[in-house]
């Protein structure tokens, strides 16, 4: 970053996104669904984290919740192994329940009996694991190290200063293991990003000390769909639930300019003439729009934070680029889609997106990737990136602001200062000894 002189008695403020070179280039649960049932309005049961009939666990296993409510004890109860609840008895009112799965093994579909009994009354709904698509393993674990360093001269007189750096988090592409960030606040977004952040505005830290220190194990995996164990492509999608809104917004924007578009005219006429040929099947249409833009926009060095308006116009972008026109139009036609935001210890950055099949889940695809040869439509590769988070433009805050952050993959800092000065920032990600 380059150093920034302040005039006396002026007070400034700097808001910097730093990325290394080719930059821009927890999966959260989705939301709870009451599911209607013939029971009388004495209680309810809502099981699936989707809104298809029966319910659904995804393969690869993990947690969803569910709620019971009703005016006596109740038991809940499951028929088969894979699937557990806790808790599985309770009073009268309303109860948040967490049902357990465990990866489905097997090449055929799995499903188990939840009974849920008070008094006389009884309710059984038919909880259904499709096969995992996933083909997952381990190739890599490495201990990583994030600090962010602060110098400056002894004429500065800081007014305020508020520096962010991504905190990745355990999703299918990795494991993050022993995390310790000493004195440092974390928080999440609204969009559900997390951030360790850093903020004062008094008692700053010497010049040259590592103001945010973070530290951690990650075990990195490779994946790959496959794509011919879906039997259940067309289940469809809640279009009431928040999570769905936010991964098809049509008004993705930061700064004054629009990050997803799925509303420009291009992507109208494009959207609508790959869905044709597709025959209406979403993930052929994932597949097509892959490889339409990949064949149509050539690649380029940029910030990453280009307007959808100027990189079609110019029909070229770095991954990050190319990703945010893929994902306008996928989102153009109700298809959760959202950007994988990676960096590396190795000095790269880059962006991945991916997209949401009810009942199986986030399937990753790269379109630069594939622009260097190769299929890399549901694959995640064996390159040493960290997912850091699956936003653009979203929500960060310190205890008396928030602000919007274009695209998080390694620094976000801002700071007052009240006298002259020279202030630079250093931010470090890399192996630990």
């Amino acid at each position: 970053m380059k150093n920034t002189t302040f005039d006396r008695h002026a007070v400034f403020f700097l808001m910097a996104l730093i990325m290394t070179a080719f930059a821009a280039c927890n999966t959260p649960e989705p939301e709870i669904i009451d599911k209607p049932t013939d029971t009388p309005e004495k209680w309810q049961f809502a099981l699936s984290p989707v809104p298809v009939d029966p319910a659904t666990a995804l393969g690869q296993g993990g947690q969803v919740t569910l709620t019971v409510e009703s005016p006596e004890d109740w038991t809940l109860s499951s028929n088969e192994d894979w699937l557990s609840v806790e808790p599985a008895s309770g009073k009268a009112g309303r109860t948040t329940v967490t049902v357990t799965t465990l990866p489905n093994p097997d090449k055929f579909d799995h499903f188990a009996l939840l009974t849920l009994s008070a008094g006389e009354q009884q309710q059984t709904d038919t909880f259904y694991q499709y096969v995992n698509i996933f083909r997952k393993a381990k190739w890599k674990t490495a201990n990583l190290t994030n600090y962010v360093t602060v110098t400056y001269d002894q004429n500065v007189a800081f007014t305020r200063m508020f520096i962010v750096v991504p905190f990745p988090e355990s999703n299918q592409y990795q494991e993050i293991r022993n995390a310790a960030y000493g004195s440092a606040k974390m928080e999440h977004s609204p969009e559900g990003v997390g951030y360790l952040y850093y903020y004062a505005t008094s008692n700053f830290l010497p010049s040259g000390s590592r103001f945010i220190d973070f530290n951690y194990t990650v075990d990195m995996y490779y994946v790959e769909t496959n794509f011919d164990a879906i039997t259940h492509p067309d289940l469809p999608y809640d279009t009431k639930t928040g999570w769905y809104k936010r991964y098809t917004s049509t008004t993705v924007a930061a700064g004054g300019f629009n990050m997803i578009n799925p509303n420009h005219p291009w992507v109208f006429e494009t959207s609508n003439m790959l869905w044709e040929q597709s025959g209406h099947n979403r993930i052929e249409y994932a597949r097509l729009c892959y490889e339409y833009v990949a064949s149509h926009f050539t690649y380029g060095m940029y910030d990453g934070t280009n307007s959808v308006e100027e990189i079609i116009d110019r029909m070229s972008g770095d991954c990050g680029n190319q990703h945010a026109i893929w994902l306008s139009l996928m989102r153009k036609k109700g298809i959760p889609a959202r950007p994988i935001v990676m960096n590396s210890p190795e000095d790269f950055s880059h962006v991945r997106g991916e997209f949401y099949v009810p009942g199986y889940g986030w399937i990753p695809v790269d379109v630069t990737y594939h622009q260097g040869g190769g299929d890399y439509f549901g694959k995640f590769t064996k390159d040493n990136l960290v997912v850091m988070n699956t936003e653009f433009a979203f929500k960060i805050s310190n205890p008396k602001e928030t602000y919007t952050c274009n695209l998080l993959q390694g620094l976000f800092w801002l700071y007052g200062i009240s006298a002259k000065g020279e202030v630079n920032a250093d931010f470090h990600f890399g192996y630990r000894n």
